[in-house]
């Protein structure tokens, strides 16, 4: 999706080459899409958005630069993510064709910087009590955060994705948590790979096909390209049927 980011820099942002793509290769296929901190949108802003799309921050003056996106797609909110949270798991009607992404401001106790770095901190019992309503939820759940003793006891049994991520403080470790296994089909398939060599490699073979499917007779690439689309389409279908 085309939109221009909102801020040059921003704390704790997830625009940096490696840390979108290693985000977004943990989202399977989904239906309906919440980002409850959206912040400067770094992941938001680069995912193929479902049929419905839920962006969400306290700070008002984040979502004022939201406000034009406001569509019949995509709903614009300035709440108290816990509060949206508690909305979604007392309504039966969410399952896991919807994807909650969750980026809240880091555990002082895990940051180099002590210093408060947004509007709107989270209180230790506010973090517990995001990570509860998370447990408890029906929804495919994926967390950014730093590796934590308090995540990690109460996210047991979650799935976790560690990667290197570089940071006006230097080099540091994030992690991912999930609620589901690592996936096999992803909403957005443009960044697969580990890192930016796999990537690239990955990038180039995509190429040498694409170009090989130009060079052949229209009726049989549009054969192979049928079979391709029905094929992902069908697995696609019965993973999300899997999921419910």
């Amino acid at each position: 999706m085309n939109i221009a980011a909102p801020y040059k820099t921003y704390n704790g942002g997830k625009s940096g080459n490696g840390c979108y793509q290693q985000i977004i290769n943990c989202f399977p296929p989904m239906q309906e899409y919440h980002e409850l901190f959206v912040g400067n949108g770094g992941i938001f802003r680069r995912l193929r958005l479902p049929a419905r799309t839920v962006i969400n921050d306290l700070d008002g003056s984040v979502i004022n630069k939201y406000k034009k996106l406001r569509s019949k797609k995509i709903f614009v909110f300035n709440e108290d993510a816990l509060g949206l949270l508690a909305e979604i798991n007392g309504n039966a009607s969410y399952t896991r064709t919807t994807l909650i992404y969750l980026d809240p401001p880091y555990r002082k106790e895990v940051c180099k910087s002590k210093r408060p770095l947004y509007k709107h901190e989270l209180t230790e019992q506010q973090h517990k009590k995001l990570l509860m309503l998370a447990s408890n939820s029906k929804c495919n759940v994926v967390i950014s955060h730093y590796p934590d003793a308090l995540y990690n006891a109460m996210l047991k049994g979650w799935t976790k994705v560690d990667f290197k991520s570089m940071t006006r403080a230097g080099l540091v470790t994030e992690r991912i948590y999930f609620n589901y296994p690592k996936p096999l089909l992803l909403q957005e398939p443009r960044y697969i790979g580990n890192d930016y060599r796999e990537r690239e490699i990955i990038k180039r073979k995509t190429k040498r096909w694409i170009n090989r499917l130009h060079k052949m007779d229209k009726l049989q690439r549009i054969s192979i390209l049928s079979s391709i689309t029905a094929g992902f389409t069908e697995a696609a279908a019965a993973l999300i049927h899997h999921q419910k």
